[in-house]
């Protein structure tokens, strides 16, 4: 090869090798330049992101606060955690989440900034108020409620003590609303179904003797009798709630026997028949016709609520009668405990005795929170703090 040409490959191999890497480095600044804008999106949405928690922040500036003392009597700080606990369970939210739906023009107001944003209505409300024992007066509960505006947190505050004192007033021991209650009631439900089992393999062991009492015999009759009664009452709720998910006309209630007989529903259906053949055939004055109408609406929304009262006492009903199918059951386990010559050995003997004897604990442990929980609310004060 001659000199001229060894000196013209290696100028052309330096101008490949310049454009390569010119190239190479144009790729790297446009990734590097991709990868820096993804970076300061990314960065701009954690901000946005930060901006948001913020919002939902107990210690924002933007909230506008109202406060409630909620006080026991003194020296009772069991009573004060009680009310607590209750004020922040599930139960006492749920009734609360009512109340709202039953306030249309509170919801809106207090709900009306979270219309865009991503959230379910349980957990804006959980982001709305909390509650604290004091430290300084262990009598006291501070309930602390937040919203976008001084009206917003002072109607969702008022709302929360109409909703709490509501709630005290309406609950039962088989519908309580301190969450160590509901959760102990929960415990004893299952002991319960559980005791239920165990007895009733324990019949099918021992079987049906010669030696079986009279008043075995009597007790064997009523709880056949009571399982058809429950049997035939989750029929006819199973047929109100096909009504209802169907959202049918009140009047298809009354196709149910036991609604139709139920309190006064006859006789509000007799006024309602008088006064719409009123209207029918009669020519009625302009003013009489208008008040005729008005008592008609008056009725049907009576008939609602009598009907109402019909499906909660069926309901009741039906509660009454398993409590009465355990209270047979455990009455036949007493039996089978004075009759246990022919089941000293056996397992399920035992285990049905152990049960018994757990169930028992949970009984009174129930009722002894629930006496201390009644006395919380002997003298209990609700107090607006500025």
């Amino acid at each position: 090869m001659q000199k001229w040409q060894s000196i013209l490959l290696i100028i052309i191999t330096l101008i490949i090798f310049g454009a390569g890497f010119y190239t190479d480095q144009i790729k790297k600044d446009t990734i590097r330049g991709y990868d820096e804008s993804l970076v300061i999106e990314s960065k701009k949405v954690v901000q946005s992101h930060g901006e948001h928690t913020d919002f939902f922040s107990e210690e924002s500036s933007a909230w506008a606060k109202t406060n409630f003392i909620i006080e026991v009597q003194k020296g009772d700080t069991d009573g004060a955690t009680f009310h607590n606990h209750a004020l922040l369970g599930k139960i006492f939210r749920q009734n609360l989440l009512k109340a709202l739906n039953e306030n249309k023009t509170v919801k809106e107001i207090v709900f009306s900034p979270f219309d865009d944003i991503p959230t379910n209505e349980t957990s804006v409300l959980q982001s709305l108020y909390t509650a604290r024992v004091n430290i300084k007066e262990p009598a006291q509960v501070i309930l602390h409620v937040r919203g976008h505006s001084k009206k917003s947190s002072s109607l969702l505050a008022d709302l929360i003590i109409e909703t709490y004192k509501n709630s005290i007033f309406n609950e039962s021991r088989s519908n309580p609303i301190l969450p160590d209650l509901v959760e102990q009631q929960s415990k004893i439900l299952e002991l319960e179904e559980n005791q239920l089992t165990l007895s009733q393999n324990l019949q099918k062991e021992k079987g049906l003797g010669s030696n079986i009492s009279i008043e075995e015999i009597a007790i064997n009759s009523e709880l056949s009798q009571v399982r058809s009664e429950i049997d035939s009452l989750i029929l006819i709720l199973r047929e109100i709630e096909k009504i209802h998910l169907k959202k049918q006309d009140a009047k298809n209630y009354l196709s149910i026997n036991l609604l139709a007989s139920f309190g006064q529903v006859q006789e509000i259906l007799s006024h309602i028949e008088q006064l719409s053949e009123m209207l029918i055939n009669q020519a009625l004055d302009p003013v009489l016709e208008k008040e005729i109408s008005k008592n008609l609406i008056s009725l049907r929304e009576s008939l609602n609520q009598e009907l109402a009262k019909g499906i909660d006492h069926i309901k009741n009903e039906l509660k009454s009668s398993v409590s009465r199918q355990k209270e047979l059951h455990a009455r036949l386990v007493d039996f089978e405990m004075k009759n246990k010559d022919d089941l000293t050995f056996s397992p399920r003997l035992k285990l049905l005795k152990a049960h018994n004897k757990e169930l028992s604990l949970a009984k009174e442990q129930f009722e002894k929170m629930y006496l201390a929980w009644q006395n919380s609310l002997a003298g209990i004060v609700f107090k607006k703090t500025k």
